[in-house]
């Protein structure tokens, strides 16, 4: 098992040559930067509609159910 130590060494290893400029590359790393930030939310609100007791797209599920589909027909997923 990985230490805390190296396992920070490693992450930081990997997000050097990740974020390292690329000809071409950079821009398409922006490109998704902007993606990400406008989507977690939309993806975050999306899993905590799935989820019992108050979630939009769970209703009648019991609180703290998660339902993996809000799809009751055609097919009937829950």
């Amino acid at each position: 098992m990985l230490s805390l130590k190296k396992l920070l060494v490693l992450a930081t290893s990997l997000t050097s040559i990740a974020g390292s400029p690329v000809q071409g590359k950079r821009q398409a790393s922006s490109s998704l930067d902007v993606w990400l930030t406008s989507e977690s939310p939309i993806a975050l609100q999306g899993v905590l509609d799935n989820i019992g007791a108050g979630g939009a797209k769970a209703v009648g599920a019991k609180a703290g159910i998660v339902v993996a589909s809000p799809s009751q027909n055609d097919p009937p997923c829950w």
